[in-house]
């Protein structure tokens, strides 16, 4: 006899411990005036999205319910409609990079990393490309996507944007292949259901601090910095932005938003592998012998140890992230002296790559309605409470 085993946890407040609360109700008000910025740049990516003749009936609806523009209104409270609207079409070449590689086997992914290189370096010109390399997944819409963002940065954010997005393309198709090697790993596994315990002794242990250090760079933190910097009017000089206590800023902001994005798919990877999410940070703490943390005896007694440990780790970054923009306002470089906005600038900076951060949690959570689904009752929202039947059969 067989019966079906449920996973529950409580969610941590990862938006309490930024100290900001961002909410989409006013957002939804804002939508019903059509003269208001959102209600526009909504309008005109749905107008987008119907019209790219690239994406199938399935995949427009995706891109739709997504909410993407939700999610840029909140990111980006203060940006215009024209503004907006750049911000949906980045926030969009990311969705659709994420869902190409995703899929797509690792030669193909190769290839389409050289190819949106190339349509990157020359602002989604086509002609750039042979007939071969046009005939690749989403190579036309990625060279719209170009087109109708790039001419819009200005030459210095257009050049870093361009290096960031490129660096994002590269560090998702190494995680990519790197996670189907550690799913081949698994299908070598004796017998056909996965161990009935969260921890698996058939899994080989992984570092956490390793796994940190390579998953901050598979979430687009660099382009989006810039993008913040660029929507806000922030001017930083490349002597200024070299000190090192900035580069320390954006690395702890790639761990505040990959460890945010681990925790709130923590269900759909679950569900998506039947054997186990190995390409998560809570499954991942929980295999690693240096964080002590397999104690308990339960599936989910380690999975909310686990989901604990992600939280605490969630908050060490921020600590050291909020240390660094106040050591630079006590503490300017020296080839700021001559900048007497330098203050206001890295004040400024610190708290709206914050708050972007905080949106994309209430996103994730609540604003998108295909991403991640992430509760399943009104009851379990309120409670941030987890829960969802695994995908294979166990053993009463």
């Amino acid at each position: 006899m067989a019966t079906t085993q449920t996973a529950r946890c409580v969610l941590p407040n990862l938006v309490g411990i930024l100290n900001v609360s961002p909410e989409f109700s006013e957002v939804d008000e804002r939508m019903k005036d059509p003269m208001d910025p959102v209600a526009i740049a909504t309008k005109q990516h749905e107008h987008w999205i119907d019209t790219q003749t690239t994406y199938s009936p399935k995949e427009q609806k995706m891109l739709k319910m997504a909410r993407v523009s939700l999610a840029a209104s909140k990111m980006y409270p203060f940006a215009n409609a024209y503004q907006l609207e750049v911000i949906i079409h980045f926030l969009t070449t990311t969705f659709v990079i994420d869902a190409v590689l995703d899929r797509e086997p690792n030669d193909i992914n190769e290839r389409l990393g050289k190819v949106w290189q190339i349509l990157l370096e020359c602002g989604g010109n086509l002609e750039s490309l042979t007939d071969e390399d046009k005939m690749l997944p989403h190579v036309n819409s990625m060279a719209v996507l170009a087109q109708s963002t790039l001419p819009h940065l200005g030459p210095l954010f257009c050049n870093l944007y361009v290096h960031g997005l490129i660096d994002y393309i590269n560090s998702r198709i190494h995680a990519a292949r790197v996670r189907r090697e550690l799913e081949g790993k698994q299908s070598t596994f004796d017998g056909a259901q996965p161990a009935l315990s969260f921890f698996d002794p058939r899994v080989p242990a992984m570092s956490t601090e390793a796994y940190i250090h390579n998953r901050r760079e598979t979430v687009g933190t660099r382009t989006a910095v810039n993008i913040v910097r660029w929507a806000n009017g922030i001017i930083l000089t490349d002597e200024e932005l070299s000190d090192p206590r900035f580069e320390k800023m954006v690395t702890c902001t790639g761990e505040i938003a990959s460890m945010a994005n681990d925790l709130y798919s923590l269900k759909k990877e679950f569900l998506g592998n039947p054997f186990h999410p190995l390409d998560n940070l809570v499954y991942v703490a929980v295999h690693d012998p240096s964080t002590g943390l397999r104690k308990s005896t339960t599936f989910n007694e380690e999975l909310q140890t686990g989901v604990d440990y992600l939280a605490q780790t969630f908050a060490e970054s921020y600590k050291v992230y909020q240390e660094q923009i106040d050591s630079l306002i006590a503490d300017p470089p020296a080839c700021a002296a001559n900048h007497p906005e330098f203050k206001d600038m890295v004040k400024r900076y610190g708290q709206a790559v914050i708050e972007v951060a905080a949106a994309s949690c209430t996103w994730s959570m609540h604003g998108s309605l295909l991403r991640y689904n992430v509760f399943t009752t009104e009851e379990n929202r309120r409670n941030s409470i987890l829960e969802f039947s695994l995908p294979h059969a166990v053993p009463a």
